[in-house]
């Protein structure tokens, strides 16, 4: 079953990206990665912030990751807000870049 992973938040409030946590022998992300697919959703495409994407070093064929290109500075609209004016450009067939319009 198809799915998106909807975690490109900024971590604004916090200060630090919580996906990026560690998680028993792993982070947050990659356990909610791991038990998505361990559950059957199959491809995943994820939209991370920058930072995220960056540290998800495993990237299977049945995970497809989106990146949200908001700065911290830049983001003054209550999320998902700003993603109803979004545009998506395709990069590569496992990596999408997802700009302001």
């Amino acid at each position: 079953m198809n799915s998106i992973l909807l975690a490109a938040g900024l971590s604004k409030r916090m200060g630090v990206q919580k996906l990026l946590l560690p998680f028993g022998e792993t982070t947050v992300i990659e356990t909610v990665i791991e038990n998505m697919h361990g559950g059957g959703l199959s491809p995943i495409i994820a939209v991370f912030s920058r930072e995220v994407a960056d540290a998800v070093q495993e990237r299977p064929e049945w995970l497809r990751i989106g990146i949200n290109n908001a700065r911290r500075e830049d983001s003054q609209v209550p999320w998902p807000l700003p993603w109803i004016c979004c545009r998506i450009m395709r990069i590569s067939a496992s990596c999408w870049e997802i700009c302001p319009s």
